[in-house]
């Protein structure tokens, strides 16, 4: 189910990046807020007592630095921070281009 979920709001937020609809900034608030939700979604199920990571199932597949598991938690909020920065970066960019016109 996760990976239905996970392909869906991607898919969603491509089509909300390539659209030419007739609000280009909602288009990239959602085209950024689609997968957003999923990675926030993931972050989110580690705050449920008892979560364990990949590594509870499948420990010889994360890898670990310093004792500490580099698992799920941090490519979410290594994707979330991303989407954040391509988003600032894009609304800026189109502030630009408004203010030149």
């Amino acid at each position: 189910m996760t990976i239905a979920v996970a392909a869906l709001l991607g898919a969603g937020g491509l089509y909300a990046l390539n659209r030419k609809g007739p609000d280009p900034d909602r288009d990239t608030t959602m085209g950024a807020l689609l997968p957003a939700v999923f990675w926030t979604s993931m972050s989110a199920a580690f705050a449920f007592p008892g979560t364990q990571g990949l590594q509870a199932e499948f420990p010889h597949l994360v890898p670990r630095v310093r004792g500490v598991w580099i698992d799920e938690r941090f490519a979410s909020a290594g994707m979330l921070g991303l989407t954040g920065l391509g988003y600032a970066l894009e609304r800026r960019t189109r502030r630009g281009h408004r203010a030149q016109v």
